[in-house]
């Protein structure tokens, strides 16, 4: 679970082993990751940092770790060598032998200020806690991306998910609050009363699944709402497998919401 800002939220290394099937991690003619580059000298530091940190404080790492010296991780290769991947079914099984989160924590309790958990549709739901400093850097992130689409304070945003446990985008809200923007909760509303919101408080921004915006162009067709008098000009989605985009005009136009959109990594 959460270890210091610098590493992944989750302060695990499930998410940092998927390193080792990364193309860009060795490039071709190298024989040994022994030689790297400063991105991966960078990261190289911060698995070290994220291995003091973990162990042996979180007792689903120093087990499945026993006897693993982050120190030893003198190379990525040698890192790959000593750490195995971490897949969902052990964090499942973690989780029924030791409810209510498992033992995949870092801190004690009482460090925990955030939970979310998956859906559950497949398994059993997966919670996951960040600590105000985990947390913050998932947030920073979130800025990043903003910034990168030219977001500012002066743009106006509605968020139509449901505001239940999962993650979704609780944590693009707090992004939006920190730059200054304004933000308009659509939790429990209708799909026409959201399109109504949109139009009358002047939304530049709709942060929704893919797939719901393309429902609400339909809610619109069929009432005969006028989007072309709101003032959206980016749909921000999330997608499972999604990466930050900006299709043609012509694959947004049908859905009479954006004039661009942005999808991110769920």
């Amino acid at each position: 679970m959460p270890a210091p800002s610098s590493d992944p939220p989750d302060g695990s290394l499930a998410g940092i082993s998927s390193a080792k099937v990364s193309p860009a991690a060795k490039p071709a003619g190298l024989a040994s990751l022994s030689v790297v580059s400063e991105p991966n000298e960078r990261q190289l530091s911060k698995l070290q940092n994220l291995g003091r940190a973990i162990l042996p404080a979180n007792s689903f790492y120093a087990q499945k770790l026993k006897g693993v010296d982050p120190d030893a991780f003198s190379d990525l290769q040698r890192f790959r060598n000593l750490v195995p991947f971490t897949t969902r079914h052990e964090l499942v099984r973690d989780r029924l032998a030791n409810p209510p989160y498992g033992t995949n924590l870092t801190f004690p309790l009482n460090r925990y200020v955030r939970c979310h958990q998956t859906s559950g549709t497949t398994t059993v739901p997966i919670r996951w806690l960040d600590t105000s400093e985990s947390w913050s850097h998932i947030v920073d992130n979130w800025v990043q991306i903003f910034q990168a689409a030219e977001i500012s304070s002066s743009d106006r945003f509605f968020f139509a998910f449901s505001f239940g446990p999962f993650l979704g985008f609780w944590s693009a809200l707090e992004a939006v609050l920190r730059i200054g923007c304004f933000c308009f909760p659509g939790g429990s509303m209708s799909s026409l009363a959201r399109l109504q919101a949109i139009l009358d408080n002047g939304i530049t921004v709709l942060c929704c699944t893919p797939t719901y915006a393309l429902h609400l162009g339909e809610v619109a067709k069929e009432k005969q709402l006028d989007l072309s008098k709101s003032r959206l000009r980016l749909l921000s989605s999330r997608a499972r497998a999604g990466v930050v985009f900006r299709p043609p005009a012509h694959e947004l136009k049908p859905t009479g919401l954006a004039q661009r959109s942005l999808t991110t990594m769920a």
